[in-house]
């Protein structure tokens, strides 16, 4: 009886530390409060975690810092990812050369 007790405690620890070591290494890959991933806006700052701008290209909404960027024609567009962005501007690419 004594060492299904014994066993028991030391799953319990065991299962406390790999939680311990779960939480560690997750804070250690996730970026820090208010440090910027790097593929948002350049003028997007404090505040801004709930603006969301349409994709032009797929319709859905995607949060401001966290969209892609690019410029075109004066107008900043915003894509929801960078295989949206890349087959939006080919195709008004593609567009434009049909016309001309």
């Amino acid at each position: 009886m004594e060492w299904r007790g014994f066993d028991s405690m030391r799953i319990l620890i065991i299962l406390i530390l790999v939680l311990v070591l779960y939480y560690m290494l997750r804070g250690l890959f996730r970026p820090r409060k208010g440090e910027r991933v790097g593929r948002s806006h350049p003028n997007v700052g404090e505040g801004t975690d709930n603006e969301l701008v349409k994709d032009p290209y797929c319709l859905v909404y995607v949060p401001l810092n966290t969209a892609f960027h690019t410029k075109r024609e004066g107008k900043d567009l915003f894509f929801c990812s960078k295989e949206c962005m890349n087959r939006y501007l080919q195709e008004r690419k593609d567009n434009s050369s049909d016309a001309g």
